[in-house]
């Protein structure tokens, strides 16, 4: 599955909805990811020095979130449309 950015407003139209509307939220994420990343810094530590990232998998994301979200790897959108039955 290679979703991209812009990949829903693309594909809903011919999956029958209208009335599409894709909001970039990421600036409201954005204190939260720094908050994660806060306090994420110790344990991510010890966890890359014991070599476990791949089974702390949410408190390496934490760690990582913040700068995926600044290069724009990630976002976060609230995507709302309609459809007849």
């Amino acid at each position: 599955l290679n979703i991209h950015h812009g990949y829903y407003k693309r594909i809903l139209p011919k999956l029958g909805y209208k009335n599409i509307d894709v909001n970039d939220i990421t600036p409201n994420i954005t204190p939260m990811l720094n908050w994660f990343y806060k306090l994420s810094l110790i344990p991510y530590q010890i966890i890359k020095l014991l070599g476990l990232q791949e089974r702390y998998v949410n408190t390496t994301m934490a760690h990582f979130g913040k700068k995926f979200a600044q290069k724009g790897w990630w976002r976060f959108v609230i995507i709302s449309a309609s459809k007849k039955n």
